[in-house]
C-alpha cells in the first residue's frame, strides 16, 4: 500500500536483486532500484499522482526515493512497483519468502519441466497465468454485469408493457 498525498494506492510489489533479472522490464525514465531506499514506480501511476524521479513516497511506513519510472507495468486494477528483494522481504515480513519468481526464457516449457522436477516448486507457463487472470477478472465482473443485465431486462419489460398498455387504452377509446 502506497501512501500518495493522503490517498492509499494498492500495488503489486516486485523485489529483485540489483543488477540482476526481475526488475522493471521497460524503463521510461531513470534507472532500476539499487539500494534499500529506492523505488521504481509505474509511469502511469506516477503521472496520476504528479510524481517524478527524485520525489519521495511512503510504502508501509518506509520512505523511498523514486529513481525510475517503468512502462507497461500497470493493469486495470493495480500497478507494479519495483524495489530490491531485501526491502521487499523487510516490508512484507517475509524475509526470503517469495509469492512469485518470474523467469524469462526462450524455452518456457523445458524450463517449467526442469523447475517442477527439481525443487518442488510449481512452475506456471505464461498462457496458464493469462487464462487464470482472465478467469479471476471475469469472476470479479460477473455479479455487476449480471445485475446490469437484470436491470436492463426489467427496464425493457416495463417499456414494452407501457407501450402495449398505451395501445390498448387508445383502442378502447375508439
Amino acid at each position: 500500500v502506497l501512501d500518495l498525498h493522503g490517498a492509499r494506492e494498492f500495488v503489486l510489489l516486485v523485489g529483485s536483486r540489483p543488477a540482476g533479472l526481475g526488475g522493471p522490464w521497460e524503463l521510461a525514465e531513470g534507472r532500476q532500484a539499487r539500494s534499500g531506499d529506492e523505488v521504481v514506480l509505474d509511469r502511469t501511476l506516477a503521472e496520476q499522482h504528479g510524481l517524478a524521479t527524485g520525489d519521495r513516497v511512503t510504502m508501509l511506513g518506509r520512505d523511498l526515493v523514486v529513481v525510475g519510472l517503468s512502462q507497461g507495468t500497470r493493469s486495470w486494477m493495480t500497478s507494479l512497483v519495483f524495489i530490491t528483494a531485501d526491502v521487499a522481504g523487510d516490508l512484507t515480513g517475509g524475509g526470503a519468502i517469495a509469492s512469485f519468481i518470474l523467469v524469462r526464457t526462450d524455452q518456457p516449457e523445458a524450463v517449467a519441466t526442469a523447475i517442477n522436477e527439481s525443487n518442488g516448486v510449481d512452475a506456471l507457463l505464461p498462457g496458464f497465468l493469462a487464462a487464470n487472470d482472465r478467469r479471476v477478472l471475469a469472476g470479479v465482473m460477473a455479479r455487476p454485469v449480471g445485475l446490469m443485465i437484470a436491470i436492463t431486462l426489467v427496464a425493457a419489460t416495463l417499456v414494452v408493457s407501457l407501450t402495449i398498455y398505451s395501445a390498448v387504452v387508445e383502442r378502447l377509446r375508439d
